[in-house]
């Protein structure tokens, strides 16, 4: 794997890992202040949270994963998500134009194409700990992400309406 492509990878799972638990954080602290007008803001902020969560940083965690994992569907993933970040300026800009010079680049299209006649044997993968228990950690991982997700709504949910 191509050093730009693992760079590329471990760029959106920071971004995603540290949107998703200062989006927390400040959900939580609005649902929790003392402020009259906290409520109104929780309700905005949840919701944008929310957006955010669900257009770019899950699937941005996802993608990261599987580019370090080198699936050919999270080069798909992350070039869309590149070009949703381009018109974030200043961050997003560097981020998506990034993403997108490696990904359509003749070596990071090679990197991440589907491999074809890869004969593996037993041995090699019961070694190297089996796809199975890669998989497992990162399916652990998504599942956290999405209950703090659903907390999330649960909260916003009975702050408003309970």
């Amino acid at each position: 794997m191509i050093w730009e492509v693992r760079l590329l990878a471990w760029l959106y799972i920071v971004l995603g890992g540290l949107g998703l638990v200062s989006g927390v954080i400040i959900c939580v602290g609005f649902a929790r202040s003392p402020e009259p007008h906290a409520d109104e803001a929780f309700f905005y902020a949840s919701f944008l949270f929310l957006i955010a969560a669900v257009l770019i940083l899950l699937p941005g965690l996802i993608g990261g994963i599987g580019l370090l994992r080198r699936r050919p569907w999270a080069r798909i993933v992350i070039l869309a998500l590149s070009v949703l970040l381009v018109p974030q300026i200043p961050f997003g800009t560097a981020l998506g134009a990034f993403g997108l010079w490696i990904l359509l680049s003749r070596k990071g299209r090679a990197c991440l194409a589907p491999a074809e006649n890869k004969e593996v044997s037993s041995a090699s993968v019961i070694r190297r700990g089996g796809p199975a228990g890669r998989a497992g950690a990162g399916l652990l991982l998504t599942a956290a992400l999405l209950v703090m997700v659903v907390l999330i709504l649960v909260v916003a949910g009975l702050r408003l309406f309970g």
